[in-house]
């Protein structure tokens, strides 16, 4: 993820607002710290419950697996989010979830 890709899309949130990352491999790990460390309420959303330890371990406030339950709609159960940036290959389904965009 380059820096001011970065920049200009977290730019559209505020400290406490949440920032939803699709995707939580080699660039989505990364997104997920960031966002957390930023002050975002951060929600990691990937497939497999096995992932939710490391969502955790990286300070996600929340993980949707996106294999067991539909991603859009757990989103929108937490309110929505203001960005959602999606690093995953699965991009069809990162669009998907678009519908929660706040």
């Amino acid at each position: 993820m380059k820096h001011a890709a970065w920049n200009k899309t977290i730019q559209r949130a505020i400290a406490g607002e949440t920032v939803a990352v699709f995707g939580i491999g080699d660039l989505g790990h990364l997104a997920v710290q960031f966002a957390a460390k930023m002050g975002f309420r951060t929600v990691a959303i990937a497939r497999g419950a096995d992932k939710a330890p490391l969502a955790q371990g990286l300070d996600a406030t929340h993980y949707i697996d996106s294999g067991a339950t539909d991603a859009t709609e757990a989103l929108q159960a937490l309110g929505g989010a203001a960005v959602i940036l999606v690093t995953a290959p699965a991009a069809c389904e990162g669009e998907a979830t678009s519908g929660s965009l706040r």
